[in-house]
């Protein structure tokens, strides 16, 4: 079961860009919305834990990862009794997501949109989006009060390379910006791994001895 989409394009300022921003995904018992968007790659914190090495690695806390509603602090997005990702002062008001690769494509399930979230995308130290909760919000064509019962996949889409980014960071200033399933794409396609340089050179021996073998027979 696919969420009603809504089609919208932002010029943000400052910078003046123009991303594609929408909302829709696939629905999930228990799971809350993935992403419906091909050749990715989905961060679920089903296993109670994040990412810290490898394609995209988080800056965060342990205590960012919980499961169920927290009175006063957190509360989990709609339909979603898994774990999730949540943000606040209490938890750690602002993680980064740096990416191994450059990326053209964040998508993320969000619940109870707040005006006091943010989401911004950079190219190295450069802001290349920068989003509110109100925003967002608004494509779900809801206000960013809080409510429990709002939860909407949010797509964002890296038009041109202009815009392609390679770090996220999100923030919330008061708790919490809760969010689950994060979903990525590389510019390089089905791109899911990126060899350490020292495993590169240890297979680069291996990879001339071939070349060579082969052009001798």
């Amino acid at each position: 079961m696919k969420a009603i989409s809504t089609l919208l394009l932002f010029a943000i300022a400052p910078p003046v860009l123009a991303v594609t921003i929408n909302t829709g995904g696939v629905a999930t018992a228990n799971n809350g919305i993935y992403t419906s968007v091909s050749q990715t790659f989905t961060i679920d914190f089903n296993s109670n834990t994040y990412p810290t090495t490898g394609l995209a690695s988080y800056t965060a806390i342990v205590s960012n990862v919980v499961m169920g509603n927290i009175s006063g602090i957190t509360a989990a997005p709609p339909s979603d009794t898994s774990p999730y990702f949540t943000i606040g002062p209490t938890r750690g008001a602002s993680v980064t997501i740096d990416f191994a690769a450059t990326m053209d494509y964040f998508g993320f399930y969000f619940g109870s949109l707040d005006a006091y979230n943010y989401v911004d995308l950079y190219q190295g130290n450069t802001l290349m989006v920068a989003l509110t909760g109100t925003q967002i919000a608004a494509i779900g064509g809801f206000p960013a009060n809080g409510n429990q019962s709002n939860g909407i996949f949010v797509n964002i889409f890296a038009d041109n390379s202009s815009e392609y980014f390679n770090r996220v960071v999100l923030r919330s200033t008061s708790n919490a910006f809760e969010s689950d399933n994060h979903a990525f794409r590389a510019v390089q396609r089905n791109l899911t791994t990126v060899p350490e340089p020292s495993s590169f050179l240890l297979l680069a021996p291996s990879l001339l001895l071939f070349i060579y073998k082969k052009a001798a027979s």
